[in-house]
This record gives structure tokens, sequence and C-alpha cells, in this order.
């Protein structure tokens, strides 16, 4: 009897802390976000929400990273229905948030005057994350209504939610993407890039993990139901990345955030069949919100690729930085955490305030502004679009340097900036052509410019 009472016992010790470990769990899931949000203010500095430690080989990882949160001025400003915070100098830089993005970089726009507003309307940009958030369409919603946006949801045909495979994600059974960073970033890819392209439909497609096989799936099917698919992750280049590279080599335009720790290259930034987004700081006039420079930010991903021999667009075009190898990256865009923006996210929890960057903000900020531009020249890029930017953005000028003063609107040079390498006239290894404006790449296609 004393053995079975014994055993009861143990039984029911072992019971309960299986519950106490589920429920430690939960919340450590809950919390992850935030967790790293309260490290990250006490340390009075940035912390990526995943950082490299914690992946393995044939693994990538988001290149977000979070500096805190976002508690004062989130009311709206008199007269507006954006937060009164918005695009205000902060202790640390300016914190953006998509008005600002728009105006800073020139979208939406018209081609004449009494135009059209070209908007994304007719296109759709991919989003491809790992893991599955289920609350990433009521974030959304949370987010469009909080930052002046229209909304983007299910109901409306804006919004689709699916998994690798192109099947509806709500059921799933794969990973959830609270308890490991991935959600976060699947709200800065979803929210920012409807932010420059407010028009366009949005189709999140989830690899089952975060392993690279996952990924590329989700690629693939992206390719298949979208216009310009939009990959804010990526991990070390390796021997033999060039065995798949075809997963890239398809008709639509393929962008992929260039990392966050400068040099040396990353993949699949890397590949010839991608255009790789490196990071910059934006600086804006507070009252017009207009930009006043740009600069190369230190973490921005660059450098010369080990394994990828320098592609055409390259050689062709004068960039011969990295010959026989190809450089990264090729343009690049707002990701520095001097000018981070503002992102609601809930996880499992409360909705907060976040303040983020990264190239995984560069990213989808350039996916809306060349969906933008799709519909301004009145068709689809059905290629890749590294040919279109070199040869259109450099004017056959050695390493680009002049092409500014040829066709002034379509690169805001960056030759200011350090990471690892330092940032100069024309094309370099920091923000590659530099950054791309609106209207003024629609000024190439027959669009009527500045």
């Amino acid at each position: 009897g004393g053995a079975v009472m014994n055993f009861r016992k143990l039984l029911l010790i072992t019971l309960a802390v299986l519950v106490i470990c589920q429920l430690g769990w939960a919340q450590q899931k809950a919390d992850y976000t935030r967790d790293v949000a309260i490290r990250a203010q006490q340390l009075g500095h940035g912390l990526p929400l995943v950082p490299k430690s914690a992946i393995g080989p044939g693994q990538s990882r988001p290149f977000i990273w979070i500096g805190g949160f976002v508690t004062e001025g989130l009311t709206p400003k008199v007269g507006t229905n954006i937060p009164s915070v918005c695009n205000t100098l902060r202790s640390y830089g300016t914190l953006m948030c998509p008005n600002g993005l728009q105006t800073a970089y020139g979208v939406p726009f018209k081609n004449t005057p009494a135009g059209r507003l070209n908007d994304g309307t007719g296109l759709t940009i991919g989003i491809v994350d790992a893991f599955h958030y289920a609350n990433a369409e009521a974030d959304l919603a949370a987010n469009t209504a909080n930052l002046g946006l229209p909304a983007c949801t299910k109901a409306n045909g804006c919004f689709k939610d699916l998994d690798q495979y192109g099947n509806d994600a709500t059921n799933t059974t794969c990973g959830d993407a609270v308890s490991n960073g991935w959600a976060t970033e699947i709200m800065l890819d979803l929210v920012y890039a409807h932010a420059m392209a407010p028009g366009a439909k949005l189709i999140l497609v989830e690899g089952c993990t975060n392993y690279d096989s996952d990924l590329y799936q989700a690629v693939t099917t992206a390719v298949g139901l979208t216009d310009i698919v939009s990959n804010s992750w990526g991990g070390g280049e390796y021997n033999g990345e060039t065995g798949t590279d075809f997963v890239f080599n398809v008709n639509k335009p393929l962008l992929f955030a260039s990392g966050d720790s400068g040099t040396p290259a990353i993949y699949p930034c890397a590949s010839p069949y991608v255009t790789c987004i490196g990071g910059t700081t934006l600086q804006i006039n507070f009252t017009t919100l207009q930009r006043t420079n740009e600069t190369g930010w230190a973490g921005s991903g660059g450098g010369c690729s080990a394994y990828e021999a320098i592609p055409g667009y390259q050689s062709g075009n004068g960039v011969n930085l990295c010959s026989p190898h190809r450089a990264l990256p090729d343009i690049a865009a707002d990701g520095s955490d001097q000018s981070p923006v503002l992102l609601y996210y809930s996880g499992s929890g409360t909705l907060l305030g976040y303040r983020v960057w990264g190239t995984s903000l560069a990213t989808p900020l350039m996916a809306g502004i060349l969906a933008v531009d799709m519909q301004a020249r009145g068709g689809k890029f059905l290629h890749q679009i590294d040919g279109d930017l070199y040869t259109r953005g450099c004017h056959g000028t050695a390493n680009c340097v002049g092409a500014g003063q040829l066709n002034p609107y379509f690169f805001y040079d960056v030759t200011v900036g350090n990471n690892g390498l330092p940032a100069g006239p024309g094309f370099d290894l920091v923000t590659g052509m530099g950054v791309a404006f609106g209207k003024s790449m629609g000024g190439v296609y027959g669009i009527p410019t500045p």
C-alpha cells in the first residue's frame, strides 16, 4: 500500500511540475518580444530579435532589431489620425511612421498633376516569413487603424495568410511565430509594405519552420501568386550555395534583406537572381517630412560574395569593386536604429507600441515602392529587375559615379557611412547604388518626373 501511495504522490508531483513548466513556456511565448524590448531598454541599445547564435546550419533568421517600447505620444496629433510621436526627434533619432516614409520616398504619386494616383492598385506583394502568427490579421488591423493607413483584411480582399504550399494557414500545425521573434518580423513586413503601397494586396506565405528548405518552398509559392516578393531573412554564405540559386531564378522581382552585421556578404542576398536591399539612416525636415539627408547604416549588410560570380548587370555597368565576384547590396532604404519605425504588436497578449528597425524594414519598404512603380509604368515586371536598376540607374558610368547627374531622380546617392567598408560616390558596399525615389524611378519608363 505504501509503495502504491508513494508512486501516486510521485505521479502527482510529476504532473504538477509538467503543468508549471507548460505555464512557464506559455508565459515565455507570450512575452518573447516584450522581454527582448525590456532587455534592450535596460542595456540602452538595440538587440536583434533573433541573434545569430539562435540558428544552426541550414536555417535563416530575420534581421529585425528592437530598441524598446513606444509609450509616449501614441494619441493622435490634433487634426490627424497619426500618433503625435510620429516623425519627431527623439533621444535616439527620428521615430518614423508610414506618412513620413511616404513623403520622404515619394509614394504614392500621380503620373501627372491631374493623373491617377499610383498606390500599388492592381499589384500583389508577397511576404515570406517563417512559422505561423495567428494574430497577423488582427495586428495588421491595429496598425492600419492607429497609423492612418487603409484597412487591409481578408474580408475586403486585401490580405491572405497562406502556408508554404499555398493553403489557408488558419489551422496550420506549423510552428508558432510568437515564441521566437518571427511574428514581429511578420508584422513589420506587412505593415510597412502596405505603408508604401496602400493600394496593393498582401499575401503572407509562411514557411513551416525557419529551415531554408521550408522558406525556399514558401518563396516558390509566393512567386506563383504575387508580383513582387519581399524576404527579410537569410544566413551566412556557404560553399555550394550556387546549387540553390535556381530557386530564385524566376520571372519576378525577388527582394532580400542584406543583413544586420555589415560585412561579410550573406545568402540568399548574394544570389545574382535577387535584388539585395541594404540599410540607411534617414533624416527628414520635421515640418514638411521631406528627406534632408540619408547616410549608410553601420549594420547594413554588404561586401563581396565569396562564391557568386559577378553578374553581367554589374560588370556591364562598371560595378567592378568585387570582381570577379558579386557585390552587395544593390540598393538600400531606411533601416537604422537612428530612424526606426513605430510598430504595434500583440503576440499572445497586450497590444504595445515598439521601436524597430533593420534591413528587415528596408526590404518591405522597397517592395512597396516597386509595386507603386509597376502600377505607374502600366505593367508588371515579368523578369528580375537588377538589369533595369543597373542599366537605367548607372547609365554605363564607371561604378555608377555621376549617374545621379545624368538621371538625378533615379537614385539618391548615399556617399557617407561605414559598415566595415566605406560608402562613397556611385556604387558602394554599404548602400549599393543608393536609395530609390518612388516617382523618379518611374521616370525611366517614360513617366513624367518632378
